[in-house]
This record gives structure tokens, C-alpha cells and sequence, in this order.
């Protein structure tokens, strides 16, 4: 085996290793978003889900689950190379969702403080 598909192998493992982390946080997301909202007047911060949490919380959570399962399945099932621009593009994602469980987990702090 040669260095570079060591080299791709290794960046291939860790894109699905995000993936499951994406998966993970964004159902974490989803719930701690609805139990915020129903409980402690925070707010969605993304306009296209502060949308659809206000015409269906069900469809919310829903949609959450629903893209979680993507991922997780993308993650475990995916035998296709994974572009570039898409792992910029998982990077880039896996870094918004950890700074907004950070603003979860600030509230939170807050909340029982």
C-alpha cells in the first residue's frame, strides 16, 4: 500500500468519524433546541428551522432524527470516496455544531445555576 492511499484511507475513516459525531450532535441539537424553546424562551438561531419549529415542533424533531439517521447511515454504510469540497464541507459543519452545543450547554449552565 502506498503512502498517499494510507494517506486517503486515514482522511476517509476520520470524514465518517465525523459523521457520527455530526449525527450525534444534531440530535442533541433538535432536543435540547424543542426542550429550550417549550421551557426556557430560547430561540432557533437558524431561520429555516426557527420556521418549521414554528409551524410543527413534531416536524422539528422529526427532520432532526431524520438527518441524523442520514449521517449515521452515510457514516457506517457510504463505500463511495468522499470529494474534497464535501469533507471542507463536514469539517465546516462538525465546527458550527460544536460551537452551537456550546451555546446549549451555556444556557444549560445558566439554567441551573
Amino acid at each position: 500500500m502506498t503512502i498517499s492511499k494510507i494517506i486517503e484511507s486515514t482522511r476517509i475513516k476520520t470524514i465518517k468519524y465525523i459523521l457520527v459525531y455530526l449525527g450525534i450532535l444534531n440530535l442533541l441539537d433538535g432536543i435540547l433546541t424543542y426542550f429550550g424553546i417549550q421551557n426556557f424562551s430560547i430561540q432557533e438561531l437558524n431561520p429555516l428551522m426557527e420556521s418549521l419549529y414554528k409551524s410543527s415542533p413534531l416536524s422539528f424533531i422529526t427532520l432532526k432524527l431524520f438527518l441524523s439517521i442520514l449521517l449515521f447511515t452515510i457514516a457506517l454504510k457510504g463505500k463511495h470516496p468522499i470529494r474534497k469540497p464535501v469533507s471542507y464541507l463536514v469539517y465546516f459543519a462538525a465546527f458550527a455544531y460544536s460551537i452551537a452545543f456550546c451555546l446549549h450547554s451555556i444556557w444549560i449552565f445558566y439554567l441551573l445555576v
